[in-house]
């Protein structure tokens, strides 16, 4: 059954047994993906908070090249460990820019 199939279905009430069978298929999938996510997110939580802790980091840029994932990536988890209270942030001008650093509370 494709995914058109599948919702041309729901929307007119035919809820067969195949038709939930594809619906419980794809749920399993997405539902696994998300625990794999949450579980490379906390193994990257920790790696983030480390290489602050070890003073490897003080940036977002920095501690991504430690943690190997983007720059945006490595700053949602920094923000997200600042709103945890496990670190805390402040602004600096570093070569004319301002640049956000990152410390153990």
């Amino acid at each position: 059954m494709t995914q058109k199939e599948f919702l041309k279905a729901v929307s007119e009430g035919n809820l067969t047994d195949e038709v939930q069978e594809y619906a419980r298929v794809r749920f399993d999938k997405m539902d696994k993906a998300d625990k794999e996510k949450k579980a490379m997110d906390a193994e990257l939580y920790i790696a983030a908070y480390e290489a602050i802790a070890d003073g490897k980091a003080t940036t977002a840029s920095e501690t991504k090249d430690i943690i190997g994932v983007s720059v945006q990536k490595t700053s949602s988890i920094l923000r997200g460990l600042v709103k945890e209270g496990k670190l805390r942030s402040e602004n600096a001008i570093v070569g004319g820019r301002v640049t956000k650093h990152y410390y153990l509370v």
